[in-house]
């Protein structure tokens, strides 16, 4: 769950048009968790949804770095 200060800051960014941006990652039910938390929480982000990555990608994402390493 974002912490409520970092919440409100990203709100008071963009009322001010700053151009800031958050990626993060949570379950599915993370904006049905974030509107019983802050009413208004779901309007102030966007929530897109990526699913898995295939297989193949999966695996490089993982050996790729090991193997530079």
């Amino acid at each position: 769950m974002i912490v409520p200060a970092l919440r409100a800051a990203l709100h008071r960014a963009r009322q001010n048009d700053r151009p800031i941006t958050l990626v993060g990652a949570g379950l599915p039910q993370l904006a049905g968790q974030m509107g019983r938390a802050k009413s208004y929480a779901e309007r102030l982000f966007v929530f897109a949804q990526i699913g898995p990555l295939p297989p193949d990608v999966a695996r490089a994402a993982l050996a790729n770095p090991i193997t530079a390493e």
